[in-house]
Order: structure tokens, then C-alpha cells, then sequence
């Protein structure tokens, strides 16, 4: 709800009352609640008292252990640094019959009430207080850092990358393919289209012949969009250049457009509040616990954001002007470095109900991690998740983090801002405990963070360039392992599933389709790699 608008519900006429009788339940504000995220200032908002006294809602809660406003205040006085004596006799204030029309009179009587009015309060530093499930959360201190630095100590890392023992009893593509799509997916599809159709008949009955889609048929359907054409109509094309046999003999065009139609992956008629994504909720639930069965990545991670490119009308439509396609579908993604090989992917559909006190990166960051905390991994990412408090909070649980970081973020070493004269391969250090913060200037200015690294600095020589450039060893290890993401996208180009829909989770789910094609191939290349070198799959 707008500030203004929730001020407005609050009379002056109430507020005087509540403040006569006492009892101060009737002018809570829930709206005007200090949800603000660390370092913005308190939201405030002034109500007018008979066109004269101002009467700040937000500065003058205090709540006590009843939910009552403190009933100490005087124009917009934020409580919080006031602290009245033990001597002091509140019913002065409450006898007082024309409080709104006297109060600039009062205000030097009544001198242990008003601290400073809110002008004056403006310019300095307040306590941002936040009411969360009936407790106060404080602003978390700053970091102290300074230029000496102590060893890193390195992570142990206690898993064994590859393919899981499952893979080594693939012997044909479907084999493979099966491990990500299971019977349970299958049936699921085969079920859900089924009964889409029955509803669908039931509200506007018509004369099409129909059969019910049967796994097999559902499979056909799958891998017919594996080979891409221009056209649906090309598979069935009877020009002898572009003819395809195969696809006629398998099924027919009217049959593949009717499965096309009523294609669905959750009963529209299931009560589901809330969920945006419970059109493919299932789908990917699933998906996400093969990713992560099958296989058992390196060392290193990165996550990022990827894009489903459409423009259907949906609530959660995103714009990203740097990517190659700028309207979408965001996705966050937790990608092996090196190979691209996609462990974990979440759906973007906007805020999240529920209240999240670090924000939304550290939970996103969290929630694609959650199974492999505490492990030994790292984690590379870009300056939209960087914190200190994430890098720190990974640390717990022996996972090292390393990345850019936005010079304002809070947590960041304010000796490293600003207007700085550096050379090219300059870089300047500072530490707090495991975390190490660098500015380094090559052609701009680079600021990042990391748990893994300290001050190491490194020669490195780029093709665009013959002469060797210093730079920090984490800029470095950012460089080789952040690209993770961007890898499997490239990849999944290949295996686009392409169709023309104004369905917006059927575009998803051709997308996340793509997903899997992708992922069984390398599977693929992986079995037939270690059975050519004569060793077994781990």
C-alpha cells in the first residue's frame, strides 16, 4: 500500500482520542511498518493534526511488549535516542485537553518529552528499528579491515566429481535420456494431457476425434523436436529435398498438433494459492533432483542469472537490456565452471511472501547451494549477489566464495572508494578476518572480495595485449571460473526446442526440455571417453 494512502485512513480525531484515553491500539499502522533492507533509511510519514502539529508515525514507534505506541511525542520526535527520566509524569501530557492547538505554547514546559524535532534529526545517523514477527532487528555492524593479512586456509574438498555408478548401465541414447526424464515425468504428462483434454471437452464439446496419448506417443512427440525445422509442417513435407520420412511414419500432423494443444504438466483445477510456477512446479522439482543425482561436479561453481527469451503477458516478465535476449523468463542457475553442466536452475516469479532479511540474492544464493554446503566447494559469482555478510555466512558452512562486488555494497572497506589515482595493474588490499576486499584498476576500476584468496598478485599476458599485466589472483580465478552459466547457455543453442506458443510455460518448458537434451549428451561424450581410455564410469 502507498505511504500516502495509508496515512490518509489515520483521522486526526483518532489519534487525538487514542492519545487522551491511553490506549493507542486504534492507530498501529501496519503499512507504515520499517520493512527497509540494511542501509536505506526508515521509511516516514507526517500526519497533519488540525492543519498545525505533525505527528510522525514511523519515528515515534517504539513498541513495548504490548504493541503499544510509547505515548511520549512531540513533533515527529524519533523516541528511539530519547530516554525519559524515571521522575517524569506523563499525565501532564494526558490532562492536557487542546493538545494539537497549544503544542508550539508547551513544547519549552515540557522539556524531558521533546528531544529534537525531525528536521533537525534528518541530517544524523539513526537506529533503522524493524518489526519482524514481534522482534527488532538491528543494523549489522561494519566489518573492521585493515592491511594486514593472515593465511587463507584452504578448503577440503570431500566429494568425487563425475557421473554417478547409475550412468555406467546406459548402453542406448534413451538409456541416457531416461535418467533425466523418468517413468515418473513420463506418466506425469501423459496423465495431466489426458485429463486437460476431458475438462476441455466437458466446458466446449467438439467433434475432433481423439484418443488418449499413450508414453509412447508422448516420447515421439519429445524427440521430434530435436531435429528443428522452420515449420511443424516441414516434418511432414512430401518435397522430395525436404521430405523426412521418419516423422510420417511415426506420427501423423493432425495427431502431433493435438498433442501440441493440450499439452499440460499440473490439473488446472488443483487449489494451489501462491504459486506462480504450479503449471511446471512438478516438472521442475523433478529435474532439479536428476541434475543433481546423476552427476557430482569439480571444485568449483558459479551462478548466474539466464533467460528465457518470450513476451507472452505474465506478471513475472523480465527486461535485461545486456542479454541477447532482452524479454524473458529469468532464471537463476548453479553451473559446474568448467563443463556448463547445469545442477540446479530456480524460476524467478517475483517477490517472495515470506520475509527474507538479507535480501534477495542471499537467498537465491542459498537456495541453489543448499545441497552442497558444507562440502568444500567454491563458488564464484558477480557483483548482483556479492556481500560481505553472504561471503561470510558461506565461510560457515566451508564453502569460499569469490567475486566482483558493487563499491557501495554494504560491508565494503570505505578506504577503497572513491576517487583513487592507481596506475594500470595497480591493486590496493585490505582484509577482515577470511575475507579479502581489492581494488584494482586495469582500464577501469575492479572491485571484488573473496574467501579464497589473499593479496597474491599474478603476470598474466592476454591475446589482445603483448605485455604482461599484473592483476590479483582472484581477479584471475574470477576470469577462468565465473563463465560457468554463460557455457551452458551457449550449449543449449544446439538444442533448442523451438515452438511457436503464446502459452508462456510451454515456452518454458520446451526451454527446460533443452535443459535435459543438453545434459545427457555430455553424458554421452563422457561414457564413451573413459570406455575408449578402458577405465569404468565412478
Amino acid at each position: 500500500m502507498d505511504m500516502a494512502a495509508a496515512a490518509k485512513r489515520i483521522r486526526s480525531g483518532d489519534v487525538m482520542r487514542a492519545l487522551d484515553s491511553g490506549e493507542f491500539d486504534d492507530i498501529v499502522v501496519p503499512e507504515l511498518d520499517d520493512s527497509c533492507s540494511d542501509g536505506e533509511e526508515p521509511v516516514t510519514s507526517d500526519v497533519v493534526i488540525n492543519g498545525d502539529a505533525k505527528l510522525d508515525i514511523c519515528d515515534v514507534v517504539r513498541q513495548s511488549s504490548s504493541n503499544h505506541l510509547d505515548p511520549c511525542f512531540r513533533e515527529s520526535v524519533l523516541l528511539d535516542d530519547v530516554e525519559l527520566d524515571n521522575s517524569s509524569d506523563v499525565s501532564d501530557i494526558e490532562n492536557d485537553s487542546n493538545l494539537a492547538g497549544t503544542h508550539q505554547e508547551e513544547s519549552a514546559e515540557v522539556p524531558r518529552v521533546v528531544a529534537s524535532s525531525t528536521s533537525e534529526k534528518r541530517g544524523q545517523n539513526r537506529r533503522p528499528l524493524s518489526v519482524i514477527s514481534g522482534s527488532t532487528r538491528s543494523r549489522p555492524q561494519l566489518p573492521v579491515w585493515n592491511s594486514t593479512f593472515q593465511n587463507i586456509q584452504p578448503l577440503h574438498f570431500v566429494e568425487v566429481p563425475g557421473p554417478s555408478r547409475t550412468v555406467h548401465r546406459c548402453q542406448t541414447v534413451l538409456d541416457f535420456f531416461m535418467l533425466f526424464f523418468t517413468t515418473v515425468v513420463w506418466n506425469l504428462l501423459v496423465v495431466q494431457t489426458n485429463l486437460y483434454y476431458s475438462q476441455r471437452i466437458a466446458d466446449k464439446p467438439s467433434s475432433m476425434e481423439w484418443a488418449d496419448v499413450t508414453v509412447e506417443e508422448m516420447m515421439a512427440f519429445i524427440a521430434m523436436g530435436v531435429v528443428r525445422l522452420p515449420e511443424i509442417d516441414d516434418y511432414w513435407a512430401t518435397d522430395p529435398i525436404l521430405q523426412h520420412p521418419w516423422f510420417a511414419s511415426i506420427m501423423s500432423r493432425t495427431r502431433f498438433k493435438q498433442i501440441l494443444r493440450y499439452l499440460h504438466c499440473a490439473d488446472n483445477t488443483a487449489n494451489v494459492v501462491g504459486d506462480k510456477l504450479r503449471k511446471l512446479r512438478n516438472i521442475v522439482d523433478m529435474l532439479n533432483v536428476s541434475f543433481r543425482q546423476m552427476y557430482t561436479p569439480s571444485q568449483c561453481l558459479s551462478v548466474d542469472e539466464s533467460m528465457v527469451g518470450t513476451k507472452c503477458r505474465i506478471s513475472f516478465l523480465q527486461y535485461m537490456p545486456k542479454k541477447p535476449k532482452k524479454f524473458g523468463i529469468k532464471l537463476w542457475a548453479l553451473c559446474e565452471s568448467v563443463t556448463g553442466y547445469c545442477l540446479q536452475f530456480q524460476v524467478y516469479t517475483g517477490k517472495v511472501e515470506s520475509s527474507v532479511e538479507h535480501g534477495l540474492a542471499y537467498r537465491v544464493v542459498f537456495d541453489l547451494m543448499k545441497h552442497y554446503l558444507d562440502k568444500g566447494y567454491k563458488l564464484f559469482m558477480d557483483n548482483f549477489y556479492s556481500s560481505y555478510v553472504l561471503f561470510t555466512d558461506l565461510l560457515k558452512h566451508k564453502t569460499g566464495a569469490c567475486g566482483t562486488v558493487r563499491s557501495n555494497r554494504f560491508g565494503f572497506p570505505k578506504d577503497l572508494q572513491g576517487k583513487l589515482k592507481m596506475k594500470r595493474g595497480e591493486a590496493k588490499f585490505l582484509q577482515c578476518d577470511s575475507v579479502t576486499a581489492v581494488r584494482w584498476f586495469d582500464k577501469r576500476d575492479v572491485f571484488a572480495m573473496s574467501t579464497l584468496h589473499g593479496n597474491e598478485m599474478v603476470s598474466i599476458t592476454n591475446r589482445a595485449n603483448t605485455e604482461p599485466v599484473n592483476k590479483p589472483q582472484l581477479i584471475a580465478d574470477y576470469n577462468n571460473y565465473m563463465s560457468g552459466v554463460d557455457r551452458c547457455d551457449q550449449l543449449l543453442v544446439y538444442y533448442a526446442l523451438n515452438r511457436k506458443t503464446t502459452k508462456w510455460w510451454k515456452r518454458l518448458f520446451f526451454s527446460v526440455v533443452g535443459y535435459v537434451c543438453y545434459q545427457f549428451n555430455d553424458f554421452i561424450h563422457e561414457h564413451i571417453s573413459r570406455e575408449r581410455l578402458g577405465t569404468t564410469v565412478s
